[in-house]
């Protein structure tokens, strides 16, 4: 998680806006463990929230890459945005409804190609949310735009969904069944084709460990995934897919060490400020492995991704200025 990334989990915390309660949600846990992303070649970002609502970014690679970011939020955010932060998960309470409702965010990053990716969220009632989001590029094919307008409630969530990319209209739903059971669903349409699908998913959570299954029966796709918490600062994790068509499975299993959690730490795969070592092995994807450790305001993760033809090694540092 970026800094500007993790400036948007903090709009969403802090304008009370849960993420968690959505059908992309479903799986974070595994994702955490089993398929975040390893740096390659160099990177260095310099970070610095200029006002409690206007943060910026600067981003320079090897090799020639570079890119210019900022958010911005009607809604003012804490002085203190950290480049990675455990408390932007955990709501807060202390902004009404009154400053809720119309409360709107811009993101933006221009690379030096000349792309640009964007996001912009609006809260249309307490309750509502509306997020337009997409990358304008000079390649042709490249430039596209994506709508959500998402629904949380007191037991799940909803989403109204269209891509441009292949005209896709989509509609997810997440119930919560009990306070250990989630099911939920995808129904998608894609107009350019003139074809569909849907996706069915349910989780388990335990008090240390969580379970999903997920299908897609037109795809003929099944995917099954256990998380455990199994001590202070150490989760871990599996994956198993199979296609019922092609008789085709992959198996993939990670480790997250955190050496400094704190003591009331119950949630897995959660990024927060310290020392994180992720491993992750599958038999299609081979092997990643990324560490990662905080000083303060600097924050640097070392990288190797290891599958067959595809190997590369990377390190990502970035910096934040303290507001002058």
């Amino acid at each position: 998680m970026d800094y500007l990334q993790s400036c948007l989990h903090a709009y969403f915390a802090h304008t009370r806006w849960r993420p968690r309660r959505q059908y992309a949600a479903l799986l974070h846990e595994s994702r955490a463990l089993l398929d975040f992303a390893t740096p390659a070649g160099f990177a260095f970002a310099l970070a610095k929230p200029v006002t409690t609502s206007l943060h910026a970014t600067y981003t320079l690679g090897l090799p020639a890459t570079g890119a210019v970011g900022f958010l911005f939020t009607s809604v003012p955010l804490p002085d203190t945005a950290p480049v990675l932060a455990d408390q932007a998960m955990r709501v807060v309470h202390d902004v009404d409804d009154d400053r809720v409702v119309g409360s709107y965010l811009l993101y933006g990053r221009l690379f030096r190609d000349a792309r640009l990716e964007y996001l912009t969220a609006r809260r249309l009632s307490p309750r509502t949310l509306l997020t337009v989001s997409g990358a304008s590029s000079w390649r042709p094919g490249a430039s596209f735009v994506n709508y959500v307008v998402s629904t949380n409630r007191a037991n799940g969530g909803h989403e109204f969904c269209f891509a441009s990319h292949d005209a896709v209209f989509g509609f997810r739903w997440l119930q919560q069944l009990s306070s250990r059971i989630d099911v939920g669903g995808e129904l998608y349409y894609l107009a350019n084709e003139v074809s569909g699908g849907l996706s069915f998913g349910a989780k388990y959570r335990g008090t240390a460990d969580t379970a999903t299954l997920t299908l897609n029966p037109i795809m003929g796709h099944v995917a099954a995934t256990y998380s455990s918490h199994i001590t202070r600062g150490l989760s871990a994790g599996c994956r198993y897919d199979y296609n019922i068509h092609s008789f085709e499975s992959d198996l993939a299993v990670g480790v997250a060490f955190r050496r400094d959690a704190p003591n009331d730490e119950d949630e897995v795969g959660v990024d927060g400020a310290g020392t994180w070592l992720r491993v992750r092995y599958g038999i299609a994807r081979g092997l990643a492995l990324v560490y990662q450790q905080q000083w303060h305001a600097l924050h640097v993760r070392l990288g190797l991704l290891a599958s067959g033809a595809q190997n590369a090694i990377g390190i990502e540092a970035s910096y934040c200025i303290e507001r002058w």
